[in-house]
């Protein structure tokens, strides 16, 4: 805070009368100050307008006194915010740094049921209503805490949350319930979120259930995993008949088929690259996986449909469409 603002802070909290400068006959200007952030008000009635240094010094650098200044944030949240009280301009509330609110005199926050900016929330896949305060911390509401707000209407997240399998215990941050898509996040991805109440399902929308021929070995691929799933597990989806994975295609053995998607996505079919360009075991464009007779999207193809379209691809153009995973396996 520049030293001037500081001196006036100052003599304000010793001299609590309000500077005046008459301006006709009926009305006065009163001089205040906001001590979170120094700036000098003009106050006339009801309205407010802040003074630049110049004109406070053209008004001979009166003595303000404290604006009516009222401190306030919520029980849960570590945010405090100013909120000046005058009837014109309609009364503010900013977020105030921890030196602006050491400035101040450090004031206890009065908790408040509601904060402007504050934005309310609910993802599809849950009924509870998130909050996030102007300082970004988050908050689920009570229903108590929800009324005392004024029940606002949140903004739904249409087809978007987050889910786990109900015979499994990873969670998923949907982007497309409808669609099947989205990705596994870890403890500290969830905690970021404020740790979400994900729905319980027993499969996701185009996942997949697959072995390879000649094995009895179950795999699972879907938003929350790729791997190879327990009988007691494959009994809680429901036993669904597995698709059966060749031991060639296109004259490339399995395995090395195997090692390219484990490469390239994981081994997920699911899966969609960040940018939501690449999907799939062999991170196809939709241009090109439409270039080898492929429709829809790559990631919502069974594994074995991904595969062909790749034995195409590579049959057409050669292992350098995967230009780092071929290099990396030795193919080229």
């Amino acid at each position: 805070m520049k030293t001037w603002l500081r001196r006036s802070i100052a003599t304000a909290a010793v001299a609590l009368t309000a500077g005046t400068l008459t301006v006709g006959a009926a009305s006065a200007t009163t001089f205040q100050i906001t001590p979170h952030d120094g700036t000098i008000w003009a106050v006339d009635g009801s309205a407010a307008r802040p003074l630049s240094f110049e004109e406070w010094t053209a008004n001979g650098r009166p003595s303000p006194s404290l604006a009516p200044v009222d401190y306030v944030g919520y029980y849960w949240s570590s945010g405090i915010w100013a909120r000046t009280t005058w009837a014109s301009p309609a009364p503010a509330t900013s977020l105030i740094s921890f030196d602006q609110w050491t400035d101040a005199n450090r004031p206890a926050a009065r908790h408040v049921p509601w904060v402007d900016g504050t934005y309310v929330y609910r993802w599809a896949t849950s009924d509870q209503v998130g909050v996030v305060d102007p300082s970004g911390d988050y908050h689920w509401l009570t229903a108590a805490e929800w009324a005392a707000m004024g029940r606002p209407a949140p903004s739904v997240h249409h087809d978007q949350g987050f889910a786990k399998l109900t015979w499994s215990g990873e969670i998923a941050r949907m982007t497309s319930l409808s669609s099947g898509r989205g990705h596994p996040i870890g403890a500290a991805a969830w905690d970021a979120e404020n740790r979400p109440a994900p729905m319980q399902v027993t499969r996701f929308a185009g996942d997949q259930f697959y072995r390879n021929a000649g094995s009895s070995t179950i795999y699972y691929a879907g938003p929350t995993m790729n791997r190879a799933i327990t009988l007691d597990e494959w009994h809680a989806a429901g036993s669904p008949a597995p698709q059966v994975i060749g031991t060639e295609t296109g004259g490339v053995p399995a395995s090395t088929w195997a090692a390219l998607a484990q490469c390239e996505s994981g081994g997920n079919p699911r899966i969609v690259s960040s940018n939501g360009l690449y999907h799939g075991l062999y991170q196809f464009t939709t241009s090109t996986w439409r270039s080898v007779g492929g429709s829809g999207l790559p990631s919502q193809a069974s594994p074995e449909e991904q595969t062909e379209r790749a034995a195409i691809l590579q049959a057409r153009s050669g292992w350098g469409q995967w230009p780092a995973c071929s290099r990396k396996l030795g193919l080229r």
